[in-house]
Order: structure tokens, then C-alpha cells, then sequence
């Protein structure tokens, strides 16, 4: 298949600040589904993003996918490509929160400083429908999250303390403050 264009909060708020749909039973193991799989990785590819959802790129279903490349601001960070259908996740109280400049193709030149659960339970699906579970920590956690999220409609300026233009964040924190991350303990209210 190919790349394709990354819808943004300016272009096609629409499809970015709604929930998408489930994947019905009948599309896995489709080509049609499998399609929507090839185009994800393509663009992801040719972008500096970690992780995309399908709704980014206008498909609007609860489809994402993640890895394969190391991360552009933490190298070491470099899951294996996976594809989730239908994902959710559960917060799993560790105490422990991993405090991260975000960003996103979806809000070019913008950045955002989140306070994301360290550790999250991933109910999802595979490509030929069959039940993926597993526990994400840290960085997994933090970039399922964010992908996650937009299947909902949800993006990380929701999440944020402090958002606005990357300018702005560097003026204030440097140029390479987003390369850095920490894990926090959370206080009771999160």
C-alpha cells in the first residue's frame, strides 16, 4: 500500500477528537484489514513517530500500531512492530508515574509535559482477531497510552500540565528537554 497523510487537529478535527469504531468480527484476517496494517507501518515509517493510530490517517476504526524503529529521543527505545485491534488498557497502580515531553504529527509544533501511569494492562487483538494481553512499563506505557488514546478521541494536550508551542519549551527548558524522561511517584489523586 502506501503512506499516507496525517490528518491534524487544524485539517480533520472530526475523526481525531471522536471515538472511533471496534473492528467488526467479519474484517480480521481481511485483506481490507490487512491493508489498513500496511498502510499504518508505511506512514509511521516516514515519519519521526514511534507509534500511530489508524484514525490518524483517516481510517475510523480502533486500530494501532507501534515499533520497529528506534525511538528518534530515546534510542535505546526500540519495541518490536505489533499491531493492536480494538486495544484498551488499565492503569495497574504501581505508585509510580513516568513524567514525559510529549508530541504529536497530529498537533505539529506542538509539545506538551504529561504525567502518564508507569505500568498499563493491553487487552487487545491481533490482525486474525485472537486476544493479545501484556503489561507495558515506562516508555511502553507512556507511547500506548498516547496512541491508544486517540482511539478515543483523546490526545495528549488532554493529559498535559503545561502545553503550547515547541518554541516555547525550549526557550524555557532547552532544546533537548524533550529527550529526557523520569520515573515520579504519583500522589494519591492519580
Amino acid at each position: 500500500m502506501a503512506k499516507k497523510d496525517i490528518h491534524t487537529l487544524d485539517n480533520n478535527p472530526d475523526i481525531l477528537t471522536h471515538e472511533a469504531k471496534n473492528v467488526p468480527d467479519d474484517m480480521f484476517n481481511t485483506p481490507l484489514l490487512k491493508n489498513y496494517v500496511t498502510d499504518l507501518f508505511d506512514t509511521m515509517a516516514s515519519t519521526m513517530a514511534g507509534s500511530i493510530s489508524a484514525v490518524k490517517i483517516g481510517i475510523p476504526y480502533k486500530i494501532v500500531a507501534y515499533g520497529g524503529k528506534a525511538s528518534v529521543n530515546f534510542p535505546e527505545f526500540h519495541p518490536e512492530p505489533k499491531v493492536l485491534i480494538n486495544a484498551d488498557y488499565e492503569i495497574l497502580n504501581d505508585g509510580l508515574g513516568v513524567s514525559v515531553y510529549e508530541h504529536c504529527t497530529s498537533l505539529p509544533g506542538k509539545r506538551g509535559h504529561t504525567v502518564r501511569a508507569n505500568k498499563i494492562n493491553v487487552t487487545a487483538q491481533d490482525i486474525d482477531g485472537s486476544p493479545i494481553n501484556f503489561i507495558a512499563e515506562g516508555l511502553l506505557s507512556v507511547l500506548l497510552q498516547h496512541t491508544i488514546d486517540h482511539t478515543y478521541g483523546k490526545l495528549f494536550k488532554d493529559c498535559a500540565d503545561e502545553f503550547g508551542d515547541i518554541a516555547e519549551f525550549e526557550r524555557k527548558y532547552g532544546k533537548s528537554h524533550h529527550k529526557q524522561f523520569s520515573i515520579v511517584e504519583l500522589d494519591n489523586q492519580k
